[in-house]
C-alpha cells in the first residue's frame, strides 16, 4: 500500500492532476462570425445574419414530457427534437441545437416559462448568407458542418493557428474551402457558469478577416446570364447541350474578374445542413452536375481552339514557314485514300497559308501539320509545345479541384490502352491529325485554354490567374 500510495502521489501525479481537472471542468465554444466575403467594389456577396436558435442539453432527449413540448411549441415531430438532441457532434458536453431561426413567439415562451424548460435555452448565433443566391455560386463555395477527417488534417492551435472541435462549421468548396483559414473567426472557450478561462489564442473571439476577391458583381452577373441565355438557345437546336462555362480575365494581371458555371446552385441551401431531398435533387443526372465547376473542373477536348497553338508548334518546329501554302478541297488523304479525312468546310477552302488556316479555321492546314510531325524527328514536338503554353497541368488557380486535363503522346496511349492488341496501341498518323484539331484523347480545361489564349495576346507572358485581391 505505501508503495502504491508513492507511486500515485509522485511517480504519476502529474496524469492524475490532469484527469481531476478534465472531471472538474467542461468546455464549451463560443463560435465567432466567419469574415465576409467581397466583390473588387466592396460589394458583399458573402455575409452574415443573426439566427435565434433554440438548445437543449443532452439529457433532455430522455424526458418525453420536455421534449413533446418543445415539439408542439416548435413544430416539429418529437422523433425530430429529440435526434436532434441525441447529435453529439457539437461535442459530448456542449448543448444540442434542436431548431435554428426560430420565431420570437417561441423564444418569448421559452424565457417566459424557465421552470417548464430547465435545460432549453435560446441563443443567439450567425448563419452565412448569400445575398445574390446564385451569384459565383461556384467561386464562392459553401460552409458545412466539419468532418472527423478534417479536423484531424487542420490540427491544433498549439502554435497558435485555429483549434477545430467536431459541431464546427468550415468551408467545403470554393473560397469559404480555399481560404478557410482566414475566414474562420477564432473562438472562445468558456465553462459551465460562462467563466472565460483559456482562449484558442491570445486574443479575444472575432469575427474572420473579410476576404476581397478580383471578381466583378456586375461582370459576373452578366457572363451567368449570357451563358444561360446562349445554352437556351443552343439546346433547341441540340437537346444534350445542358452545360457550360464562361471566364473574363484581366490578362495582363491574371485577376479573374467573372467565373460562371453552368447549370449553377445557391450555397444558400448547404447553410444549417443541406436537407436530404435537395442532396438528391443536386446529385440526380437530370440536374446535370451543378456542383461542378466546369471553368476549372471540366475537361473537354478542346477542338479549334487549339490550332493557334498546333500553328505555333509547326512554326517552332520548322514543319511550317509563314509562306507554307496549302490547298483545301474538302477532303483530304495525306496518309492514303483509305485514310481520308473531312475539313468542316466539305466543299473546300482553295488555297490557304498558315494564317488564313487560322482565320477559316481549315482543318486541311492541320492534317498537313500532323502529318508532318508523324514524320518528324522530334515525333513529341507537338505535344511539347501544348505542354510549354500549359495544358496537362494545373495553372494554379486558388480554388480548389483544378483538373490537369490531359496531354496524349505515344507512351500514354501504349499505357491507356493496354487491353488492346500492339498495332490499336501503338501511335498512329491518325492520332496526330486528331490532335492538331483539339480532338481525339487530347482533354483541356476552358482555363487552361484562357490562359493559353492569354497569353498569344501578351505575346509569351501567362500571369497565374487568381481570384484573391485583398484581406482585410
Amino acid at each position: 500500500l505505501l508503495a502504491r500510495l508513492w507511486s500515485m502521489q509522485l511517480v504519476s501525479q502529474d496524469e492524475y492532476s490532469a484527469q481531476a481537472e478534465r472531471n472538474r471542468t467542461r468546455t464549451i465554444s463560443v463560435t465567432a462570425p466567419r469574415g465576409r466575403i467581397l466583390d473588387r467594389n466592396g460589394k458583399e456577396l458573402v455575409t452574415n445574419r443573426a439566427s435565434l436558435c433554440v438548445v437543449a442539453k443532452s439529457d433532455v432527449a430522455d424526458n418525453d414530457m420536455t421534449v413533446t413540448l418543445l415539439a408542439n411549441l416548435i413544430g416539429m415531430p418529437p422523433t425530430a427534437v429529440r435526434r436532434n438532441i441525441q447529435d453529439a457532434t457539437g461535442g459530448a458536453q456542449s448543448m444540442r441545437t434542436v431548431a435554428q431561426d426560430v420565431s420570437r413567439r417561441v423564444v418569448a415562451y421559452i424565457e417566459a416559462h424557465p421552470h417548464v424548460f430547465p435545460d432549453v435555452e435560446v441563443v443567439q448565433r450567425t448563419q452565412r448568407l448569400y445575398p445574390r443566391g446564385s451569384l459565383a455560386a461556384h467561386v464562392l463555395g459553401y460552409t458545412g458542418a466539419i468532418t472527423s477527417d478534417q479536423v484531424k488534417a487542420m490540427g491544433s492551435s498549439d502554435d497558435g493557428s485555429i483549434a477545430y472541435e467536431m459541431g464546427d462549421t468550415v468551408g467545403q468548396a470554393g473560397v469559404e474551402y480555399e481560404y478557410e483559414s482566414v475566414l474562420q473567426g477564432v473562438n472562445v472557450y468558456v465553462d459551465a457558469d460562462g467563466t472565460v478561462l483559456s482562449y484558442a489564442s491570445a486574443v479575444d473571439p472575432r469575427a474572420g478577416s473579410d476576404v476581397t476577391l478580383t471578381i466583378d458583381a456586375d461582370i459576373q452577373a452578366a457572363a451567368e446570364k449570357a451563358l444561360s441565355d446562349r445554352i437556351s438557345k443552343l439546346r433547341a437546336q441540340h437537346s444534350d447541350c445542358n452545360g457550360g462555362s464562361c471566364i473574363a480575365m484581366d490578362v495582363t494581371t491574371g485577376e479573374v474578374l467573372a467565373m460562371a458555371s453552368y447549370p449553377t446552385y445557391s450555397p444558400n441551401i448547404f447553410v444549417g445542413g443541406i436537407s436530404a431531398d435537395d442532396w438528391d435533387a443536386l446529385s440526380s443526372d437530370a440536374a446535370n452536375n451543378p456542383l461542378l465547376n466546369r471553368a476549372i473542373s471540366g475537361q473537354y477536348p478542346s477542338a479549334s481552339t487549339i490550332k493557334p497553338l498546333t500553328a505555333l508548334a509547326a512554326l517552332k518546329n520548322g514543319i511550317a514557314t509563314p509562306e507554307s501554302s496549302y490547298y483545301c478541297t474538302g477532303y483530304w488523304t495525306g496518309f492514303g485514300s483509305g485514310y481520308g479525312q473531312y475539313c468542316w468546310k466539305k466543299t473546300g477552302h482553295g488555297a490557304v497559308n498558315v494564317q488564313t488556316g487560322i482565320t477559316y479555321s481549315c482543318d486541311v492546314v492541320f492534317y498537313e501539320i500532323g502529318k508532318g510531325f508523324f514524320y518528324s524527328n522530334d515525333k513529341n514536338g507537338l505535344q511539347d509545345t501544348f505542354r510549354k503554353w500549359g495544358l496537362g497541368s494545373n495553372e494554379g488557380i486558388d480554388l480548389p479541384g483544378e483538373a490537369a486535363g490531359r496531354v496524349p503522346d505515344a507512351d500514354w496511349k501504349w499505357e491507356h490502352y493496354s487491353y488492346a492488341d500492339d498495332d490499336a496501341r501503338s501511335w498512329q498518323g491518325g492520332d496526330n491529325t486528331n490532335l492538331v484539331i483539339g480532338q481525339g484523347d487530347l482533354l483541356v480545361t476552358p482555363l487552361q485554354m484562357l490562359c493559353a489564349y492569354a497569353g498569344v495576346s501578351t505575346r509569351g507572358k501567362v500571369w497565374q490567374p487568381h481570384v484573391l485581391k485583398a484581406v482585410k
